[in-house]
C-alpha cells in the first residue's frame, strides 16, 4: 500500500538490492559485531517520557560507543547536516547515556543510497538545550500551539490524516 504504483515498487525493490550488494561488498570481511540492535527506550525528559528506538550500537575500541541510524536518502551536500536533522541522534545519545550508563563518542547517520557514514557528536550544552526544547514543544502542543506543517509526503503517512483539517490529500 506505501507504493504508488507496482512500477515504483519493483524500482524500490531494485534498489533495495542493489544498496544491499554495495553494503555487503563495502563490509565484506570486517562487519562489527553491534553491542545493541533495535534497542528501544524510554527517556524522560521532565515530566514527558520519549520511547524510541536506536537503530544499531557498535563498540568502539576505547570501550565507548558509536550509535548508527541508516537512512534511506542522500547524504546532505558537503555532509553538512542541520541542526534539525542532529536531533535525533542527540535523542538517542541522551537516552544510550541516562539508560544505558554508555558513553557515546559517535554520532553516524549512514546514507545508504551512497553507502557513506556521516559522523558527529552532541556536546553537552547542545543535549541540555534540547531537553529544554523538547518539553517546551510537548508543553505547546497540550495546550494546543502547534503549527500544521502537511505537504503530499507527510500527509501520505500520517496517522492522523483521516481526521486533519489541514491534510493536502
Amino acid at each position: 500500500d506505501w507504493y504508488y504504483s507496482p512500477k515504483e515498487k519493483e524500482e524500490f525493490r531494485e534498489n533495495g538490492r542493489r544498496i544491499l550488494r554495495e553494503f555487503y561488498r563495502k563490509h565484506d570481511g570486517h562487519f562489527p559485531v553491534p553491542k545493541y540492535l533495535e534497542q528501544g527506550f524510554n527517556l524522560r525528559i521532565g515530566a514527558y517520557t520519549l520511547k524510541g528506538q536506536i537503530d544499531r550500537i557498535d563498540p568502539m575500541p576505547d570501550g565507548t560507543i558509536e550509535i548508527i541510524d541508516y537512512k534511506s536518502g542522500s547524504v546532505p551536500k558537503d555532509d553538512k547536516i542541520d541542526k534539525e536533522k542532529k536531533e535525533q541522534l542527540w535523542i538517542y545519545q541522551i537516552a544510550a547515556q541516562e539508560i544505558l550508563g554508555e558513553k557515546v563518542s559517535k554520532l553516524t547517520y549512514y546514507y545508504l543510497e551512497e553507502n557513506k557514514p556521516v559522523s558527529f557528536l552532541g556536546e553537552p550544552e547542545e543535549l541540555d538545550a534540547l531537553k529544554l526544547d523538547i518539553v517546551g514543544v510537548i508543553d505547546r502542543i497540550k495546550l494546543g500551539e502547534f503549527k500544521a506543517t502537511p505537504s503530499a509526503r507527510a500527509c501520505t503517512f500520517c496517522d492522523f490524516k483521516e481526521i486533519c483539517e489541514y491534510k493536502i490529500l
